[in-house]
This record gives structure tokens, C-alpha cells and sequence, in this order.
């Protein structure tokens, strides 16, 4: 093919075909496929077209690797909004142990309570997030 546009006239119908299975709705497949085609054009030229088709390859990986970055966008949001319903002290406890990766100790001395009072906090935070529904269903896709 010549050129990009008519690499998107002719192999379009096959790139949405693509989306619509990663994605399971035929919207997010087009702004999928329109995202890919808008990241890799400018590239067209430069990457061999030849019998393998190589260009095609590479729109394909793009629309794959924007296809992980929603559901990670998707998942940190689901994450901050169940951190947001837990208590102050407990969201602090999550903070410091699992982002901040300080022992009990450190986030006892930190936070200016017990030991006892941070595994306290800990145990209920952890028991909140199992529980929340956000959080699972988010859980059972990652494990899919």
C-alpha cells in the first residue's frame, strides 16, 4: 500500500474486528483502533511494509499495549476510590506499609501509635479491600 490512508481503508475492518474481541464493545474497539492508527502514522513510512506486513504487526502491538494501559488506568482508579472509603488511619497504614514498604515498626513510630494499634488498623483496611466490590471484580479480571 502506498500510503496510510489506504492502509486504513483496507485493513480497518480487520483492526476493529481485533479491538471489538480485546475489548467486548464496539465503541472502546473504534477509539482503540483510532488511538493506534493516530500513534503509529507519523512512523508509516519509516517501518518496512514489505510481505510481512510488518506495519500492520506494529498498529496491532500499539492497539494492544493501549488496550493495558486502560485497564491499568482502570484499576489504579478502582484502587484510590476503595483507599478513599476506608478510615484516615487505616488508608495511612496502607500507605506506609505497602507503598512506602516500611515495617511495622517504622509505621507504628510514624504514624505515632502502637505496634498493636498499626496491626489493628492493618487487619481492618486489609479486610475492607477484600471485600470491597470494586476491588473484586477488578481481582477476578486481573486473575482471567
Amino acid at each position: 500500500m502506498a500510503t496510510f490512508e489506504e492502509f486504513v481503508a483496507a485493513r480497518s475492518p480487520a483492526l476493529l474486528r481485533a479491538a471489538w474481541l480485546l475489548t467486548g464493545d464496539r465503541h472502546d474497539a473504534e477509539e482503540l483502533v483510532q488511538s493506534a492508527l493516530a500513534r503509529t502514522c507519523a512512523k508509516f513510512d519509516r517501518i518496512d511494509r514489505g510481505e510481512g506486513g510488518s506495519f500492520e504487526a506494529y498498529v496491532r502491538r500499539a492497539m494492544h499495549n493501549e488496550y493495558v494501559s486502560w485497564h491499568r488506568r482502570l484499576a489504579r482508579q478502582v484502587v484510590l476510590a476503595a483507599l478513599e472509603e476506608l478510615s484516615p488511619r487505616q488508608r495511612e497504614v496502607v500507605v506506609l506499609r505497602f507503598y512506602e514498604d516500611l515495617p511495622l515498626a517504622e509505621a507504628a513510630a510514624v504514624m505515632g501509635c502502637s505496634l498493636g494499634a498499626v496491626k489493628s488498623h492493618q487487619a481492618r483496611a486489609l479486610a475492607a479491600l477484600r471485600e470491597h466490590p470494586s476491588l473484586r471484580d477488578v481481582l477476578c479480571e486481573e486473575r482471567r
